[in-house]
């Protein structure tokens, strides 16, 4: 049986596992065990080559690095998914409507040239260029 932290191998498609930090509740558990059955039903339909056509972010070495997450999870476990596997993913969200695909083909972390969502107050729309802004004209 293949280690279940590994990631699986399926053609030219990887799919990565990243570690769920479990809570002091069952939620933990069930949420692992959720996971699990869901990259394990990713798994089997990329098996098909029914989503080929999804899998549109491929590295260097032609290979799909494919992450599947669950629509519960933190924001911050899909973003660590795709830091682990190289900054660019397949990305396969479970969500109540079914699966939802995202193609992510650059994320990273270390650009401080991008301002934070959370750098700018509610409602306000962040200056782009804070000289421009400041030399408009006035009429």
């Amino acid at each position: 049986m293949p280690d279940p932290v590994a990631p699986v191998s399926s053609d030219d498609t990887v799919t990565g596992e990243f570690t769920v930090t479990e809570t002091e509740s069952d939620d933990g558990a069930i949420a692992d065990e959720e996971l699990r059955q869901f990259e394990k039903r990713i798994d089997d339909i990329l098996a098909t080559g029914e989503l080929d056509e999804t899998l549109r972010v491929i590295d260097a070495k032609g290979v799909a690095q494919v992450l599947p997450v669950l629509d519960s999870e933190p924001i911050s476990h899909l973003l660590d998914g795709i830091e682990e596997i190289g900054g660019r993913a397949n990305v396969f969200v479970r969500t109540a409507d079914g699966i939802a695909v995202l193609n992510v083909v650059e994320y990273s972390p270390e650009d401080q040239s991008a301002r934070q969502a959370d750098d700018t107050p509610t409602g306000e729309t962040p200056a782009v260029n804070a000289e421009e802004a400041t030399e408009q004209p006035t009429e």
